[in-house]
């Protein structure tokens, strides 16, 4: 019996254990914090053998930070103790690297191995991306070198080689955590603060339509590859902006390139076998460009949203391919769909404002009237989330197109804000 570890604080609930119980001799363990074992149900908490609790604390819409590498190290070591057959599995991009730091250290590989840095760090993988011929945003590394700089003569240097508007990100942070985009010296003497003693770059800011590709390869050989077009990114989420994606049909002539796009950074980032998730820009002049790649599956509402419209769950696919099992995969399409959020727009809360569209829908809200909301810091934050569907992909597109920008909240202004803020 093979002992499996999952490390996620997020993505289990959709996992579909019934069938990963059905591959093989699986026992499963979970190791999460306390506030997503209390989202978990007992049926979903009944596949795992063991389900280890970290100490650290997690509010409700707070930044989620990832698991401190000291404890998850001594769970593991512990459970190696007991049943060397072990293998770790970490689904989200917050725990990747600690989880493939742990791997290395106590030499727990399985078949999916690759330089997690390159799908990790921003700098490094565009620098593979252009090397390899693919063009991507320009960019400026922002060493701590450099923050010794008087921010005027920084500020100065950046808009030298970038221009302006761009962009301040992390190179090794997730869900638009600390990303800035700068107009003016104001914006960049507030980002300047969050740069100090962290890693961030300096990007060019592309015009365009945003999308994601997500991809299961096995032996260098691409059992699926699809992409989705997203109704504004995660830095618009966070500006009051709904997030959200649609997988586009095949017939579209952009599948095709995006397809063929999306295998070429695999190759230039060595990429065998495992999952990816890639986000790239299509320009009004009709290029393609390579914005970044994790080595995961997709997140949010999109593994979901891909169960629902192709009848294929990403997370099991991922799975086997961790375990070495063949994938034999078929996809239909159906039913269609997609997903999204809408964000929390600071103040009180007046009314909740449901869309009016042409096709049936899901919502879910996590706020209610009377809520004090702050702004958003990750695309966690949200005040609800939902599903669309329509067999009519025409009419599917259309309401796509309007929830874009369809406003949710009606909110008034809060005198003392931040004594009342939830």
């Amino acid at each position: 019996m093979k002992n499996i570890i999952f490390i996620n604080c997020r993505q289990i609930e959709y996992y579909d254990f019934e069938e990963l119980k059905k591959l093989g001799d699986f026992k499963f363990q979970l190791i999460t914090d306390s506030l997503y074992f209390k989202k978990l149900s007992d049926n979903q908490k009944k596949f795992f053998h063991k389900i280890h609790i970290l100490k650290q604390n997690r509010y409700e819409h707070t930044t989620i930070k990832p698991f401190t590498f000291a404890e998850i190290e001594s769970i593991v070591q512990k459970e190696l103790i007991e049943d060397p057959n072990l293998e770790i599995i970490c689904s989200e991009e917050i725990n990747i690297l600690e989880t493939d730091l742990l791997k290395r250290k106590l030499n727990i590989y399985d078949s999916t191995e690759v330089y997690i840095d390159a799908f990790r760090n921003k700098i490094l993988m565009k620098k593979k991306a252009q090397a390899a011929g693919i063009k991507t945003p320009k960019f400026m590394n922002i060493e701590q070198e450099k923050l010794k700089l008087i921010p005027d003569y920084l500020y100065e240097e950046i808009v030298n080689f970038l221009g302006t508007p761009f962009v301040i990100k992390p190179t090794d942070q997730h869900s638009s955590i600390g990303v800035f985009k700068i107009t003016n010296f104001r914006d960049f003497s507030r980002a300047y603060w969050s740069m100090l003693g962290n890693n961030y770059e300096a990007e060019e800011l592309i015009e365009g339509d945003l999308y994601h590709s997500d991809v299961l390869i096995q032996d260098g050989l691409i059992h699926f590859n699809q992409a989705s077009r997203y109704m504004f990114s995660g830095l618009d989420f966070l500006k009051g902006h709904n997030h959200g994606s649609i997988p586009i049909l095949a017939s579209n002539p952009l599948s095709k390139r995006m397809r063929n796009f999306t295998e070429n950074v695999l190759k230039a980032l060595g990429m065998k076998s495992g999952s990816a998730h890639l986000e790239l820009f299509h320009t009004p002049s009709d290029e393609l460009i390579f914005l970044e790649i994790g080595a995961r599956p997709p997140g949010s509402l999109v593994v979901e949203n891909y169960r629902r419209s192709l009848g294929i769950n990403i997370l099991n696919e991922d799975f086997k391919i961790k375990m070495g099992i063949p994938l034999n995969i078929t996809t239909h399409q159906n039913i269609k769909s997609f997903w999204g959020f809408f964000p929390r727009i600071p103040g009180r809360v007046l009314d909740l404002i449901p869309p009016i569209l042409h096709s049936p829908y899901d919502i879910r809200w996590f706020i209610q009237k009377g809520d004090v909301l702050t702004a958003p810091e990750a695309i966690s934050h949200k005040a609800a989330e939902f599903f669309v569907y329509n067999p009519n992909y025409d009419t599917l597109l259309r309401d796509f197109e309007e929830l874009r920008f369809h406003r949710a909240l009606s909110v008034e202004p809060v005198d003392d804000f931040h004594s009342e803020a939830a």
